[in-house]
């Protein structure tokens, strides 16, 4: 039983290159090329890339066994980051078609 995540990371592969896949607080691998798959346990889960200051705001899905699930980075402009306005990376869940 198990639902694939496929990341899209669009046109900021290059900023997201390298980092981590955070899975329910546990890394599950990191990020390679234009997009990534990652399998996970159907269910509620939340998922984040990167640790630290540098990791995008993470996004909670549910996914259904055989599920495809794809989630999208997008940049947020004029986030409040420890008080001060700035931008981050965030993660979207793309709705099925």
């Amino acid at each position: 039983m198990v639902t694939t995540v496929k990341l899209d990371l669009g046109r900021h592969a290059t900023q997201m290159e390298g980092r981590a896949i955070v899975l329910n607080g546990h890394t599950v691998g990191h990020v390679s090329g234009d997009g990534c798959e990652v399998q996970v346990q159907p269910g509620f889960n939340i998922i984040a890339l990167g640790h630290g200051v540098n990791q995008t705001n993470p996004v909670r899905f549910q996914g259904y066994d055989g599920d495809n699930v794809t989630i999208q980075v997008v940049w947020e402009d004029n986030v409040s980051i420890g008080g001060a306005l700035g931008g981050r990376y965030s993660l979207h869940v793309v709705p099925a078609a």
